[in-house]
């Protein structure tokens, strides 16, 4: 994370592949899965790609165990995504229908869990809606899999993945 925030060609050389991809699928809609920093990464990219004559449509943006709640990580957003002089951030414009933030209270990435008060709804009028599972990797409420393997993945018509 440091190397992120504080390194522009590090920073540049972890967005590109997203940026490409999302850019590669502009003309369909978007469901964009994103986990712990990814979540950041994410956010940063959307917020440039939203300033594109014709960006990408994320229909729903699907944060999980995400630390963009934590003050450490707030301070950075409004450099990162050029936007110095914002007072409260807000939802990325390309994200046009939901933003999901998924955590689980004993995932000590995302101390704090409700992103629905730090982040302001963009033009769409979307701001992330927490919710709130029970992650059940072994040991590891962090994890990925166990985020995916939540039922609130198959809510909302994603296929829950299985080993």
């Amino acid at each position: 994370m440091h190397h992120y925030f504080h390194d522009p060609s590090y920073q540049q050389a972890v967005e590109q592949p997203l940026i490409k991809l999302l850019n590669q699928y502009q003309h369909r809609p978007i469901i964009l899965l994103s986990h712990s920093m990814g979540t950041v990464i994410a956010y940063n990219v959307l917020h440039q790609l939203s300033r594109q004559t014709t960006p990408p449509q994320i229909s729903t943006w699907f944060t999980f165990g995400s630390p963009l709640g934590l003050t450490s990580v707030k301070g950075f957003l409004p450099k990162i995504t050029q936007q110095p002089n914002v007072k409260k951030l807000a939802t990325p414009d390309c994200v046009t229908e939901q933003w999901i933030n998924v955590s689980d209270k004993t995932d000590i990435v995302c101390i704090d869990h409700d992103l629905s008060d730090d982040y302001l709804a963009n033009r769409h009028h979307i701001k992330p809606q927490d919710c709130y599972i029970t992650n059940d990797y072994p040991g590891n409420s962090h994890k990925s899999y166990g985020y995916l393997w939540s039922d609130v993945i198959a809510k909302y018509g994603i296929p829950k993945v299985t080993l």
